[in-house]
């Protein structure tokens, strides 16, 4: 099989789930009974932490031999966090709990793109190809929850969530070339990791598209969240938020 195609299998992997967590995890929360407010708190706490939570991720994937490793150990932590939420624990159980998977899964995709991009320098391919299928698989997240969602419970969420994961944590195993982290093959020590961290830190073009990526990430944080919820109340069923959403991505 193609690289290109293997990489774009993975990504695929990846956002077929998120196409079904993003416009319906705020769902799955308000059948649970939790408020707007509550709601809100959940799904924005690891985002304002993943200034922090995401590069000190980066420095621990950098600690491994080869890049694929922390991608799939992630993924299986994000498995059993996902499972965990179906337990009965309340709002602070979910807060934390999503906390730890939400943080985990969003550095998936970047990480994905560190071995993309190399391989497309490398190989010669457009990056979008494999990107792209990423991109097919949300769609049919956003289009197959959507439809099931107008008949069935809102828990199929939760289980579309899980399922995608544990396919990611078998796609990085075995789609997932097993490049190194380091050309030499050697494990780079703490220091060296976290000196990487502190160039970029230091680099004004780097932080000015940063914090730029960062305000564009919030002008639609409500959409992410609560579109869904708003669309319900508008009377818009969910399989036609699916489409909505769909058309966006397309």
């Amino acid at each position: 099989m193609p690289v290109t195609v293997r990489l774009g299998l993975f990504y695929g992997a990846i956002f077929i789930g998120t196409g079904a967590s993003s416009p319906y995890l705020p769902v799955w929360f308000a059948d649970q009974g939790l408020s707007g407010a509550r709601i809100g708190l959940i799904l924005s706490l690891p985002m304002l932490a993943r200034a922090f939570t995401a590069p000190l991720l980066a420095i621990w994937a950098d600690s491994f031999r080869l890049r694929r490793t922390a991608l799939m150990l992630m993924a299986v932590a994000v498995t059993v966090a996902y499972a965990l939420m179906a337990l009965p624990g309340g709002f602070a159980w979910w807060t934390v709990v999503w906390f730890a998977a939400s943080s985990m899964y969003s550095t998936l995709s970047p990480l994905a793109d560190v071995i993309v991009l190399a391989r497309a320098r490398r190989d010669g391919f457009n990056y979008g190809w494999p990107r792209g299928i990423g991109s097919a698989a949300f769609i049919v997240g956003n289009i197959g929850m959507g439809a099931l969602l107008t008949r069935g419970s809102p828990d199929l969420v939760l289980v579309w969530m899980v399922a995608a994961v544990a396919v990611t944590s078998l796609a990085a195993r075995v789609l997932l070339p097993p490049d190194p982290v380091h050309e030499e093959g050697e494990v780079a020590g703490l220091s060296d990791r976290m000196a990487g961290l502190s160039a970029l830190l230091r680099d004004p073009v780097f932080m000015t598209a940063a914090v730029s990526a960062g305000l564009i990430q919030s002008a639609h944080a409500f959409y992410y969240s609560f579109s869904t919820l708003v669309w319900q109340q508008q009377g818009i069923a969910e399989d036609l938020t699916g489409v909505l959403w769909a058309v966006g991505v397309a």
